[in-house]
């Protein structure tokens, strides 16, 4: 991926420089981290100091823009740039966390659990529907009073 930068706009007010890119994607959008990555050693920063504002591809089309605002500071860009654009930034430079194998370890008692059977030999599955047709007999027989007092009034 070829990143050209079509327009620079530096800002002093606000401590940063805005960079809109034109890149060539091959078909596939593409990411924050890359886009961080190539821009921080094209412009000789620290990622941390990359913010992706936004990053645009028309259906079809093998080109994306992207809206990079690059600051001076990390104070700077903290006191600017709302929380959730900063720690998207920070995720999509931080490395994937591995999964342990022990969640594998948890799955065989998960499977045992649709077949109804406990270590006893009892069932739960048929003490629950007898449970269930008490319950129903209950409001039955409730309903049924009222419907006398209706019929002899």
């Amino acid at each position: 991926m070829n990143i050209e930068v079509e327009n620079e706009n530096v800002n002093r007010l606000l401590h940063r420089t805005e960079l809109k890119c034109r890149m060539e994607t091959g078909g596939v959008t593409p990411s924050r981290k890359e886009i961080i990555r190539q821009i921080a050693a094209k412009k000789g920063v620290k990622e941390e100091l990359v913010v992706v504002d936004r990053i645009d591809q028309e259906y079809g089309k093998k080109e994306a823009t992207a809206y990079v605002k690059v600051y001076e500071s990390e104070k700077a860009a903290q006191s600017i740039e709302p929380k959730y654009k900063i720690e998207r930034g920070a995720k999509a430079l931080k490395p994937p966390e591995k999964k342990e194998e022990p969640k594998a370890e948890e799955k065989p008692p998960a499977e045992e659990a649709p077949t109804g059977e406990s270590p006893g030999g009892d069932s739960p599955k048929e003490d629950a529907p007898a449970e269930e047709k008490k319950e129903e007999e209950a409001p039955k027989a409730e309903e049924a009073p009222a419907e006398e007092k209706k019929e002899g009034e």
